[in-house]
């Protein structure tokens, strides 16, 4: 589900706030694990630093030991896509490692984004 997934919350950041709205009526979040964030305003705070910061993290809430990162692409203003990256917490866990993950997806989003509104311009 969107709501506690990475690459699922890279679309819902960047959601109108009234399709936010219907998405979260239609849907009856229950947990996962103990880490799955199930309150709406939690998630809303949640989905606002990933607009500021540009990517997305899942931490352990839909299997324990495991983590996700994604970034959103863009077409245009919208979100058309996403790419992420799963990993087992045991086995990667330094901090340097992960943050070299961050920063490769960042470019990945950046770079996506820039030639998804290239080729919207040549059509």
């Amino acid at each position: 589900p969107a709501f506690c997934t990475s690459m699922g919350r890279c679309f819902l950041a960047f959601f109108p706030p009234h399709i936010f709205k219907e998405y979260w009526e239609k849907i009856k979040p229950e947990p996962f694990t103990s880490y799955t964030i199930t309150d709406k305003y939690i998630l809303m705070e949640e989905l606002e630093k990933i607009r500021n910061r540009g990517f997305a993290v899942s931490n352990q809430e839909m299997n324990l030991g495991w983590q996700s990162i994604a970034v959103p692409i863009f077409r245009g203003a919208n979100v058309s896509a996403a790419f992420g990256v799963s990993y087992n917490i045991d086995v990667l866990n330094d901090g340097e490692t992960i943050q070299s993950i961050v920063e490769a997806l960042l470019d990945i989003s950046k770079k996506s984004s820039i030639m998804s509104e290239i080729r919207t311009r040549e059509i």
